[in-house]
């Protein structure tokens, strides 16, 4: 697959075959959802912001009623939220 070609309108006014294309469409949905590496590939451009910020903290038994401690944290690539975390101390 030639990776640099420049698609342009198709200037003779045929109509495409519908079921053709929905089905198509179709497949890359799928292939983008079931694959993650194939939606990171098709979502990227090359002048995108790809930082991973990191963010944590920790309020050290802050809970009045048991005094456990919680702490969290979430993750970005970009301005897009990955993950985020919360956890409570475990009980003894």
């Amino acid at each position: 697959m030639n990776t640099s070609v420049k698609l342009s309108n198709d200037g003779s006014g045929k109509n495409v075959e519908q079921s053709l294309y929905r089905s198509i469409i179709g497949s890359l949905l799928y292939l983008t959802a079931s694959r993650p590496d194939i939606a990171f590939s098709v979502g990227y451009s090359r002048d995108s912001n790809t930082e991973l910020v990191s963010y944590s903290d920790a309020d050290w038994a802050g809970n009045a009623d048991d005094r456990k401690s919680t702490s969290g944290g979430y993750f970005y690539v970009g301005t897009n939220l990955v993950a985020w975390m919360s956890k409570k101390q475990n009980s003894r």
